[in-house]
């Protein structure tokens, strides 16, 4: 058994999975309006050249149409005065399928860009291009030194 492919397969699906749901769910998820209910700086600076910028976790609540509330959670870099919403009670425009509410992201997020692209074909390769087989640089025994007679 070959267990580095087996277990990097569902790796590969779960990248396949979110580089293709975002970028639909940006492209034709219902769009609305949710309030930020708690914002957390996680407890590390960057180690980066751009000085006080800082991974926060953002936690928001929306509605649906139908009346569901659906709490939400997402991740921003940036600085504190530079990140939208990073304030409670601020408006921020969520995207959500209305048949599963609970696939939603912040639509700033939710727009398609070339990083999921890349990690749709990172996932692509995960699943299928490790599945090749791989050619053997072994030659047949006809092939070296040994001529057959041709047949009568």
């Amino acid at each position: 058994m070959n267990w580095p492919r087996i277990l990097l397969t569902p790796l590969g699906l779960l990248l396949m999975a979110w580089g293709t749901v975002t970028p639909v769910l940006g492209l034709f998820g219902t769009e609305t309006t949710g309030r930020v209910t708690d914002t957390r700086r996680l407890n590390y600076e960057r180690n980066e050249p751009l000085r006080n910028r800082f991974n926060y976790s953002i936690n928001y609540r929306f509605s649906t149409r139908d009346g569901r509330v659906v709490d939400g959670t997402t991740n921003m870099l940036g600085s504190f005065s530079k990140v939208p919403a990073l304030r409670q009670d601020h408006a921020l425009q969520i995207r959500y399928f209305p048949i599963w509410p609970v696939i939603n992201s912040p639509s700033i997020q939710a727009r398609p860009n070339i990083e999921h692209l890349v990690v749709l074909i990172g996932g692509w390769f995960l699943v299928f291009g490790l599945w090749r087989r791989k050619k053997s640089g072994r030659r047949s025994s006809a092939g070296r030194g040994s001529r057959s007679l041709p047949p009568r």
